[in-house]
């Protein structure tokens, strides 16, 4: 499985990708504009297949919508929308992405599971499977 944690913005998504072990495959911006998303998406939905596919983590903001229906058509398996807590006066995008994504890895057990998670709402679109 991919871990994807999202920092949105209107106009660019900070991304940060990591695999099962919990490192590092990919950090970058991508563009909202159509073909640059779907480019990117069409990359992750195709190095994710030989992983058991991903699952994304975002923070709930008034534009999640489209993105949410991008992961959903390039076979997201779970969408996971967090509540914004306080922000830090040293916040990034590339540290809020990497929490993100943290978050989600370190919670991975319990999503296999179905188990409620504080503070975290899940959208699920297909169950992870336990391997």
């Amino acid at each position: 499985m991919l871990y994807l944690g999202i920092d949105q913005h209107r106009n660019q998504l900070t991304v940060d990708l990591g695999n099962e072990q919990g490192e590092l495959v990919k950090h970058r911006q991508v563009s909202t504009a159509p073909m640059q998303l779907e480019a990117f998406l069409g990359w992750l939905q195709e190095l994710s297949e030989s992983e058991g596919g991903f699952v994304a983590i975002l923070e709930v903001c008034g534009f999640n919508d489209f993105i949410m229906r991008m992961l959903d058509d390039y076979g997201c398996r779970e969408i996971v929308l967090i509540q914004p807590q306080q922000r830090s006066r040293r916040k990034t995008d590339r540290r809020d992405a990497r929490a993100l994504r943290d978050l989600l890895w370190v919670n991975r057990i319990a999503l296999v599971n179905g188990d409620r998670l504080a503070g975290l709402r899940l959208r699920a679109i297909t169950v992870i499977d336990a391997d």
